[in-house]
């Protein structure tokens, strides 16, 4: 139903739902589109490949890391209150 709406696919997908969903949502992404998933437990070992704990406010700091290349792993944004 997606693909009839759009042929080329979506430029973004957002998927809080798992697994489960998550071919479905790369099914639909047009290429060079952006998928970002949020939310799923078995997602949190991939926080094991950490580069940076970073507070909110250095954001920008982490958008240069990103920029840099030199990033091999997540970059996490931490809200003051949890610091």
């Amino acid at each position: 139903m997606i693909r009839q709406a759009e042929p080329e696919g979506t430029d973004y997908v957002f998927n809080g739902m798992g697994e489960e969903t998550f071919e479905r949502g790369l099914a639909v992404l047009r290429q060079g589109g952006i998928l970002v998933h949020y939310g799923a437990p078995q997602s949190l070992g991939y926080l094991l490949l950490l580069d940076a704990k970073l507070p909110l406010l250095e954001a920008a700091k982490g958008y240069e890391l990103l920029e840099s290349g030199q990033v091999t792993g997540n970059i996490v944004l931490i809200a003051p209150e949890l610091l």
